[in-house]
């Protein structure tokens, strides 16, 4: 799992984030009055991102968050991808891979676990909902620092933490036990993350480096 330190996800950090777990101790919806009346702390929320690779090398996503509360976060992510209307409508079917990928920290006092699902088949529907987004192969950002006294990238938006995820997972389909992944992947899947730099495992700072696709893990 790679460290993603930032200051937030947003301009003013996500509040949505923020505000869930507190809705799992208060009760409401999240809202900037829950978040601003909370007592202080560190909060720990589960944050899921659906991808599924549709035509050409285009990618649409949903992404998810629910309070940690005491449960394990394989489990709540497991309940994410198989409850709720808006969430199982997603994919069409079961996802290829499902994997923790990144965690950081976000004002105030939130740490977010994230994990990814990557599915083949979208279902039809979802490209039709307002909370689908989509984006290209090309433009996945790269998340960097230049300042070695400040290792927190100065911006960090949920399509970074997005195509972490991605790259990350392209790194463990070339390493070593990577057919276990590859496994899963059609013959499309396979030429989309090949195709991709794959993401060294670490905090990202002043260490954050890309793998060259002809290198490889070592």
């Amino acid at each position: 799992m790679l460290a993603l330190t930032a200051g937030g996800a947003s301009a003013a950090g996500d509040e949505r984030v923020a505000s869930t777990i507190r809705l799992a101790r208060a009760g409401g919806k999240p809202t900037a009055s829950n978040l601003a009346s909370s007592r202080p702390g560190t909060l720990v929320v589960i944050e899921l991102f659906q991808v599924a690779l549709v035509e050409g090398e285009s990618l649409r996503y949903v992404r998810r968050v629910a309070a940690l509360d005491g449960r394990s976060p394989d489990g709540i992510v497991a309940e994410l991808l198989r409850g709720g209307t808006q969430v199982s409508t997603f994919f069409a079917g079961a996802p290829a891979i499902v994997h923790s990928t990144s965690w950081r920290y976000e004002e105030p006092g939130t740490v977010v676990l994230t994990y990814l699902a990557y599915g083949e088949e979208l279902n039809p529907s979802a490209l039709a909902r307002n909370d689908v987004h989509a984006i290209l192969k090309n433009d996945l950002p790269g998340i960097a620092t230049t300042d070695p006294d400040k290792p927190r990238p100065p911006k960090l938006g949920h399509e970074d933490v997005l195509a972490h995820g991605l790259r990350h997972l392209a790194l463990l389909a070339r390493r070593a036990g990577g057919d276990k992944f590859i496994q899963r992947l059609n013959q499309r899947s396979r030429r989309f993350f090949a195709s991709i730099e794959p993401e060294l495992a670490g905090e990202i700072g002043g260490a954050h480096m890309l793998v060259p696709s002809s290198a490889g893990a070592r």
